[in-house]
């Protein structure tokens, strides 16, 4: 299985496990959404990147890469899940950076089919900001582990495009990850997280302190949702079987 899908179920499943539960104090950070490096150039500035435990996967990005390009940041990423975008390449091409040895590939929806099928591992669907509403919800019928938002292009991430990721988030049964500009910022982060995407990408190009950044804000978001969830009311058994609603204290 594809280390980066299996990392979004476990993400799932610790966001339901805590529904409702008062968390231990012992307890593990639980991640709010995953953090991936986007990256255009797979050299050693990037591979430092993924080796650096900042990040919880990589997706390439760029333009040029070849199999034995992406084999060799594979190998470099400390095993760090690695992905790769096909886009505007050939059938032929695709194939055979499919085949290098990354652990799920990223399929534009402006490409033909072809990637949707196969044993591959981890298999995703890119879509642009200006993909039309209605088209949204038919993306569940695809045979694909999830999808990127590509929100990249501008930049700037505005109101409306944050509404833009709320109305995918409601239209999609399937993990949603969004692309940010090199512009984002703390609140972007922090809004994302708790409209409760899945994974956020950010350009490799960013330093290592606002990596970690993003990273604090991403567990000051999980810890507040579980707050929120922790103040709804739960209702227990009384003893004389009436039942009753119980909130947890803050």
């Amino acid at each position: 299985m594809s280390k980066f899908v299996d990392k979004l179920k476990k993400l799932s499943e610790n966001a339901v496990l805590h529904i409702g539960f008062r968390a231990s104090v012992d307890e593990p950070e639980v991640r709010s959404a995953l953090l991936i490096a986007g990256l255009s150039r797979l050299d050693d500035e990037e591979s430092a990147v993924l080796a650096g435990g900042e990040v919880d996967a990589g997706l390439a990005m760029g333009s040029g890469f070849t199999s034995g390009t992406i084999g060799q940041m594979v190998k470099a990423a400390n095993g760090v899940p690695l992905g790769v975008l096909l886009k505007d390449i050939s059938e032929d091409e695709a194939n055979e950076l499919a085949g290098s040895g990354c652990d799920f590939t990223v399929l534009h929806s402006s490409m033909p089919p072809m990637a949707l099928h196969g044993e591959r591992a981890g298999k995703f669907l890119m879509v642009e900001a200006s993909l039309e509403v209605g088209r949204v919800r038919a993306i569940n019928g695809l045979e694909v582990d999830g999808v990127f938002l590509n929100c990249g292009g501008s930049s700037s991430f505005t109101v409306e495009t944050l509404l833009l990721c709320r109305h995918f988030m409601e239209m999609l049964d399937k993990p949603l990850m969004v692309i940010l500009p090199a512009s984002a910022n703390r609140e972007v982060f922090r809004n994302l997280c708790r409209l409760g995407v899945s994974g956020i990408v950010v350009p490799a190009t960013v330093t290592g302190e606002t990596l970690a950044e993003v990273r604090k804000v991403m567990g000051e978001s999980s810890r507040e949702a579980r707050r929120s969830r922790s103040r709804a009311a739960v209702i227990l058994p009384h003893d004389d079987g009436r039942m009753v609603a119980e909130e947890d204290d803050i």
